[in-house]
């Protein structure tokens, strides 16, 4: 028997998905030292009121339960691209992609339509590091929408298993690094700094630009 809160929350999740009840909030991606704007990153949020208070991770959570994981996804990101249609001065926009959704043959042509609706925008599509473990679909992605002109991310790296194998056989075009990594290294242990000094070079040597999550501080 299903816990009563599983099944409430997964009532209330469908009718998020069939109502499209999200926002999205953008985190801006600056360049340093310089500060320029460079492009935002689209973070999803639920906004039905069955669901208020709940994270994203927790959405998610309720949403593999059901099976819905990519829909779910799939919903957060048509909401940016809505968004940033009224915004034109965006110059790029970074977009989750869920692991489930890599075995959906709509991704690419979602994406690849999104893109022609936004002329001018860049569109970077982020992938978690966990999903790097399907290497060959990681492979087929990359070069279809490096063919389409959209981009391709590796999200939260280092937060796990840092898959070096992948970078060197199907580097991104970014690479972000963890929080974990990047938070208080200016005062962290000279190995850790060392360690990820090595990665930076390792991403460079690839031409993948980098991005450092979790800068918060002037230090």
């Amino acid at each position: 028997e299903l816990p009563h809160q599983f099944v409430e929350g997964s009532h209330h999740l469908r009718e998020l998905l069939e109502r499209r009840q999200v926002t999205v909030l953008f985190q801006p991606i600056v360049s340093l030292p310089s500060g320029t704007l460079v492009g935002y990153e689209a973070l999803g949020r639920g906004e039905h009121p069955g669901l208020r208070g709940k994270s994203p991770g927790e959405l998610f959570g309720i949403a593999a339960g059901m099976d819905a994981a990519a829909e779910l996804s799939a919903v957060f990101r048509d909401k940016a691209l809505e968004l940033t249609r009224r915004n034109p001065r965006i110059p790029a926009l970074f977009l989750n992609i869920h692991p489930a959704e890599l075995d959906r043959a709509d991704l690419l042509g979602a994406v690849v339509d999104a893109h022609q609706d936004t002329s001018g925008l860049r569109i970077i599509l982020e992938l978690h590091e966990a999903a790097l473990a399907d290497f060959e679909a990681i492979e087929r992605l990359r070069g279809q929408l490096s063919r389409c002109n959209v981009w391709l991310a590796y999200d939260d790296f280092g937060a796990g298993q840092a898959r070096l194998l992948e970078l060197a056989e199907a580097p991104p075009h970014f690479l972000k690094f963890d929080m974990s990594f990047v938070r208080g290294i200016d005062s962290a242990p000279s190995t850790r700094q060392r360690l990820l000094t090595s990665l930076v070079g390792v991403a460079r040597d690839l031409l993948v630009s980098t991005v450092a999550e979790g800068v918060e501080t002037a230090e």
